[in-house]
């Protein structure tokens, strides 16, 4: 992230949460995997009313997750990535947040509002292996059981192109506005225009934050900015530059 971002968490102590339709990968949360799976456990005849029933289901989870589920991204890695540094910092003069999975549960407050009542921490999955789905569809087409579909299931489901960003979801959403009979016949744009765009969610800064590290190609006076500016913050994070391109 950039500096301004850094402070909107340290100043204000909460993180952002954009709307999922905001993302830039049109299938962000598009369940195409479940409806692939749908197609091949329901393709005898006699079983199209049912696998129509649950397709519409499903594209209706799908239409209020995009507009009404919130996500905040973070990259899971044992060691720095020289790509994700490029991809995600657009100047040099920019740094991140190193934190644990633990950490970072511990650190949110369960917010309780009318677009957010829960949260949930997840590994992304690139696999989008069907036959799971598949033999799951399968079993429940015979015994004609209802069939629930996870909306965070879907969130958590990302194309294998995009693998190399490891990533971890923390997922904020009000699972009644996703459940609500009365929404699931709005049309998008009436969705959209009663849905904000960002969530706010309060966190322990100091639990979240394990370490700042400021990029590798950085200037010396951003680091020492960087470290001035925290410190008069109030706060005593470590605080240390990239070593990915020093000789050592």
């Amino acid at each position: 992230m950039d500096l301004s971002k850094l402070l909107d968490i340290l100043v204000h102590r909460q993180l952002v949460f954009p709307r999922l339709d905001q993302f830039e990968d049109v299938y962000e949360g598009h369940p195409s995997k479940f409806l692939e799976a749908l197609s091949y456990a329901f393709s005898d005849p006699e079983s199209q009313g049912m696998r129509k029933l649950v397709e519409n289901g499903v594209k209706t989870c799908f239409k209020l997750i995009k507009v009404r589920g919130y996500v905040s991204c973070w990259h899971m890695n044992d060691n720095e990535s020289a790509g994700m540094w490029k991809l995600y910092c657009k100047t040099n003069e920019s740094l991140v947040i190193k934190t644990k999975v633990g950490r970072l549960k511990r650190s949110l407050t369960n917010p309780k509002n009318e677009f957010v009542n829960r949260i949930e921490v997840g590994q992304v999955d690139y696999k989008n292996n069907t036959e799971e789905l598949k033999e799951k569809f399968i079993e429940l087409s015979r015994n004609k059981e209802r069939i629930d579909i996870s909306y965070p299931d879907i969130i958590f489901s990302k194309r294998s192109s995009f693998e190399h960003e490891k990533e971890i979801r923390i997922i904020a959403c009000n699972e009644n506005k996703i459940q609500d009979p009365e929404n699931q016949h709005k049309s998008v744009s009436e969705l959209k225009s009663t849905t904000p765009v960002l969530q706010k969610i309060e966190c322990n800064v100091e639990e979240m934050i394990e370490e700042i590290i400021i990029a590798p190609d950085a200037p010396q006076w951003f680091v020492h900015l960087v470290k001035n500016i925290v410190a008069k913050l109030g706060y005593s994070f470590p605080i240390s530059q990239s070593e990915l391109y020093t000789l050592k």
